[in-house]
């Protein structure tokens, strides 16, 4: 199997159906007989730190929100619920092969297997499904003998060197020659935004042992104890439109956290904020008729989560935890020390909603 890239072309489409929004990949979609997608968070109907496109039934969503997300998926497919097989992840590289026996499993039926990070078939019809935050997607296609596979690999998969797992298994179930396979690494969190501890940077030190490899995957970072500042955000839907300011305190010897307070990445279109400013441009006044249903105090709760990341580095010292923001910024930087006695400083410049009642 020869591995390439596509300079100069587009690798990944973005589509739209309705208000769903997913990916696909041109390099698969030459396979006419493949149907195959990457959702996004956008265009379901989960609400609320589900919203929307959550396709979990495991962690507080509404089941009625979940269904109907799937069947959105499905019709971007152009196949049925029954028609999907869902793994069931915990990091292994332990490998499935299903078929249609096997349709709706882990959505309307339940899955009679467990421990199974990746999936097989070469049966017409089935559709494959597992799932990702940061860990890495990989696709399989045998365009010679039609089979499929779709598997995650996170840091243990990925030392459990999972690709070369599935083409074993693919060539043991169906014959399947590497000459023959196109392969798809899917949406992944970066090398640079991706910080793990020392024994999971030994552990890819031992298994990827060629000249020059450790030094590409692993980038070192300096040790060190430092205070850590969150710095929640001034009002509207938007992105982090300067990180820079992350390095400035870098290199001051501080952690810093900028957050985004709507469920919004960073990195969305310009198009996709102004669609979300829309939906979302009088969320000051979202529940404020019901304390449980009140939008801020989602927003004020996940500030003092964001503390609880914070705290948990290895490189926070311990002792001193600031929170600093300008105009909603800064109401939110008062809001959330009032809420947590581990703040040691608050910094709030101009700090607006000082007019507003609030729910806590």
């Amino acid at each position: 199997m020869d591995w390439y890239r596509h300079e100069n072309k587009r690798q990944v489409r973005i589509n739209r159906q309705g208000e769903m929004v997913f990916l696909t990949f041109p390099i698969l979609e030459r396979q006419e007989w493949v149907n195959h997608l990457f959702t996004t968070r956008m265009g379901g109907v989960s609400e609320g730190i589900y919203s929307s496109m959550n396709l979990s039934y495991t962690r507080g969503d509404r089941k009625e929100a979940v269904d109907e997300n799937y069947r959105r998926v499905a019709d971007a497919l152009h196949c049925c619920v029954e028609d999907i097989v869902c793994s069931d992840q915990t990091h292994t590289t332990n490998l499935r092969v299903v078929g249609r026996a096997d349709g709706g499993k882990g959505i309307i039926r339940r899955r009679n297997y467990t421990d199974v990070d990746g999936l097989l078939t070469d049966e017409p019809g089935v559709y494959l499904a597992a799932f990702f935050a940061d860990c890495v997607p990989l696709y399989f296609v045998d365009t010679k003998r039609h089979a499929v596979a779709l598997a995650h690999s996170g840091w243990r998969g990925t030392v459990g060197r999972m690709g070369r797992c599935v083409t074993e298994k693919m060539k043991e179930a169906f014959g399947t020659e590497s000459v023959d396979l196109v392969a798809v690494i899917g949406p992944s969190i970066c090398q640079a935004c991706y910080e793990v501890s020392e024994d999971v940077a030994e552990a890819f030190a031992a298994e990827f042992r060629r000249p020059g490899q450790e030094q590409e995957i692993l980038q070192a970072k300096g040790g060190g104890k430092y205070p850590a500042v969150l710095c929640p955000p001034g009002a509207g839907v938007k992105t982090i439109k300067d990180p820079m300011l992350h390095r400035y305190y870098g290199e001051g010897g501080m952690i810093r956290c900028e957050i985004e307070i709507h469920g919004c990445h960073p990195k969305l279109s310009e198009e996709e904020f102004a669609r979300l400013r829309k939906e979302k441009g009088n969320y000051l006044d979202f529940g404020m008729e019901n304390p449980d249903d009140y939008y801020m105090k989602d927003v004020y709760l996940g500030c003092r989560r964001f503390l609880d990341v914070l705290t948990a580095f290895d490189e926070w010292d311990g002792k001193n935890l600031f929170v600093q923001g300008g105009s909603q910024g800064g109401a939110l930087a008062i809001t959330t020390a009032m809420l947590d006695e581990r703040v040691t400083g608050c910094v709030a410049n101009h700090p607006a909603l000082s007019d507003m009642t609030g729910y806590l």
